[in-house]
């Protein structure tokens, strides 16, 4: 079993995808001969085992690997400040909520302002 994070921009580009594997190792997550999975690593998308659906482990490797690459990489592109601040917009789950990783986010990611979409509404 697994859990995939679907990631898109506002103006509808699609981010790489963090699919995390039900599993305490990478035995669990999709073999390199798997078909397309080659495909899958060039456009981006993580694979990871974790013994629990959403972990500040794996919220930090979202935030680091996906999410703050691309507000850098699109703050460059419009010409913009790294200082510009950007607004990430996510589902309101435990992780997602607790203070270690709000207060991991302001210290490692202090330019992107994490706001959640109401429990119920996705």
């Amino acid at each position: 079993a697994f859990a995939t994070w679907i990631n898109a921009a506002n103006d509808g580009e699609r981010l790489p995808m963090q699919a995390v594997f039900q599993g305490k190792t990478t035995g669990y997550c999709p073999s390199p001969d798997a078909a397309r999975y080659e495909e899958a690593i060039e456009l981006g998308y993580v694979m990871l085992p974790s013994g629990y659906w959403c972990t500040q482990a794996t919220m930090c490797l979202l935030a680091n690997d996906i999410i703050a690459p691309y507000f850098d990489a699109t703050k460059a592109e419009l010409g913009l400040p790294q200082s510009q601040f950007s607004i990430w917009l996510i589902d309101l789950w435990t992780v997602h909520k607790s203070n270690e990783f709000r207060e991991w986010m302001k210290e490692n990611h202090p330019t992107i302002i994490v706001l959640y979409v109401p429990g119920g509404c996705t």
